[in-house]
């Protein structure tokens, strides 16, 4: 799997996302300060999963039409902590299967609520 992690994503967590095998770009070290459009087409050209915190890419999609193929996924989380973070992709992803995810993201915008510390609601809304 291989992802694209927006800058307000802890480096912890991406750095446990690449400790789990997967093939993850942040963009707070490595392209520091682009537009949220250049986001999208980094994303799109290396067919990246984009993990956000940001609200701001749904409207970049549904109202815009910039629609990264291989998805979104917009986390409203109760806590930022990193170790919290790690605990919900970690419920999310199952990248010990072949890098597969339990989830597909794949023209989605999937939104990844947290209702406490604990529960989690997940929601998508498809994109062509």
């Amino acid at each position: 799997m291989k992802f694209l992690a927006n800058e307000n994503i802890p480096l912890g967590a991406v750095q446990w996302l690449r400790s789990q095998g997967a093939d993850t770009i942040h963009i707070g070290t490595s392209y520091f300060g682009i537009s949220d459009r250049e986001v999208i087409q980094l994303a799109n050209q290396d067919d990246r999963t984009f993990l956000t915190f940001d609200s701001d890419y749904g409207e970049l999609i549904f109202r815009y039409g910039l629609k990264p193929s291989a998805g979104v996924v917009y986390f409203r989380l109760f806590t930022h902590q990193p170790a919290d973070f790690v605990r919900i992709l970690s419920s999310v992803l199952d990248l010990s299967n072949g890098g597969k995810t339990r989830i597909n993201f794949e023209k989605m915008l999937t939104v990844i609520d947290s209702i406490d510390t604990v529960k989690l609601r997940i929601r998508q809304r498809p994109y062509s």
